[in-house]
């Protein structure tokens, strides 16, 4: 089993994603320590006491907010050898003219999608703390979300709209008055409708929610 040796600096506004990933990214064997924050100005703060190895930053945070590329040049000020991971949903392209990150040791690229693979990331945040640079897209990837037929059922629907918000299924169940293995039958449905085939590393739960933001449009994902 890989020894925990990541301490984590985890910067997401919104509060569903951070909660999924934050959970997640805390049982992984490599991870000692993850501390997760809603704003930039929080994590800089943080960041001056105490040195962690690498932070996973939203690059889109809210606006008239710090940005995660203004937060990753922060931490840096404090800790020189922390590896800086951008998560966003924009293009490498899109950032080149906030960041030359062919140029920046350290600094590593996630494009945040609805497939997002958890051990990928993970990975990632390992490189980019030993200083390497590493950059991820989704150029290579199969049929967008975006191109996906919905055939939710009106309850599925209901049932995820919630459980993106942060609420569990138990409570899910206790507010639409229904059993609790309803929901969990209706979850196994639309995790089965929106991830058909899920590879190796997936979490259904975090890539469903995901995917169903991006088919909904929802303001879930702001970067």
């Amino acid at each position: 089993m890989p020894m925990r040796t990541l301490s984590v600096i985890y910067v997401e506004n919104d509060p569903a994603l951070r909660g999924l990933f934050s959970s997640i990214l805390r049982s992984k064997p490599a991870i000692a320590d993850l501390y997760d924050f809603p704003t930039g100005e929080e994590a800089i703060a943080f960041g001056k006491n105490f040195l962690a190895n690498v932070a996973l930053l939203d690059v889109s945070l809210g606006n008239h907010a710090i940005d995660g590329v203004a937060v990753g040049t922060q931490l840096r000020l404090t800790n020189p050898n922390i590896g800086i991971v951008l998560f966003t949903q924009h293009s490498p392209e899109s950032l080149s003219a906030l960041l030359d990150l062919e140029k920046r040791e350290g600094w590593s690229f996630i494009q945040k999608r609805a497939d997002s693979n958890i051990d990928q990331i993970v990975e990632v945040l390992q490189l980019s703390a030993q200083g390497k640079r590493v950059l991820v897209s989704n150029n290579d990837s199969k049929a967008s979300a975006s191109s996906m037929p919905v055939t939710l059922t009106s309850r599925q629907h209901l049932v995820l709209s919630m459980l993106a918000t942060g609420i569990e299924p138990k409570i899910i169940a206790e507010n639409l008055n229904i059993s609790f293995d309803s929901v969990r039958k209706d979850l196994s449905n639309a995790y089965s409708i929106l991830v058909p085939h899920p590879e190796p590393g997936t979490d259904l739960r975090v890539t469903s929610i995901l995917r169903y933001q991006q088919l909904t449009n929802s303001p879930l994902n702001h970067a």
